[in-house]
């Protein structure tokens, strides 16, 4: 049977109708377009909202590597930063700076075991522990922040701390730390 020919026959079966079966078959019509139109905006609306997410998740992504973008650009001028400061400074012999500065602190050391340098790209770090018997808090904080202060790339990076008995003194142990270029001096 032909489109056409199908046609016809539904307008001979609906004019055999009465009134009340053609609103009938029209309001059902009418639902089934209905139930069907929203079929269709539902699906649209689902597929808008999927999109809406994954375009909010690539400018979450966005958002974040340009936030790590602009963090890595401050750790590069810091980096940069600390290696001209390191090509400033004069070379340091770590064990006669800290003794050094333990004298002028009037520290005494009790023992200084240097570790292995490590070189990673052009910046070598020494390492030295310092063992401090019998000594007060006061003097160690002395002793570190005089560290610390110090004009050359030089820093504690770990520190131990154990009473010693029931009076002031104490026991204290420093990883002590400088920085400098491994093409240097």
């Amino acid at each position: 049977m032909r489109p056409a020919e199908a046609i016809s026959q539904l307008w001979i079966i609906l004019g055999r109708l009465s009134k009340r079966e053609r609103l009938l078959v029209a309001g059902a019509s009418l639902g089934f377009l209905a139930l069907i139109t929203l079929l269709i905006v539902v699906r649209i609306n689902g597929a808008l909202d999927d999109r809406r997410s994954r375009i909010d998740y690539l400018e979450n992504g966005l958002n974040q590597v340009v936030q790590l973008s602009a963090g890595f650009r401050e750790a590069q001028d810091e980096q940069r930063r600390l290696e001209s400061r390191l090509e400033r400074q004069s070379e340091v012999s770590l064990f006669s700076h800290i003794e050094e500065l333990a004298r002028g602190q009037g520290v005494s050391i009790s023992n200084m075991t240097p570790r292995q340098s490590v070189t990673e790209g052009n910046i070598r770090e020494e390492t030295v522990e310092v063992s401090l018997e019998s000594i007060t808090v006061d003097k160690v904080a002395g002793l570190v922040n005089a560290i610390q202060r110090s004009p050359h790339m030089v820093k504690v990076s770990s520190m131990r701390i154990r009473r010693r008995g029931s009076g002031d003194e104490v026991q204290a142990s420093l990883t002590v730390s400088s920085y400098s270029l491994s093409g240097a001096g």
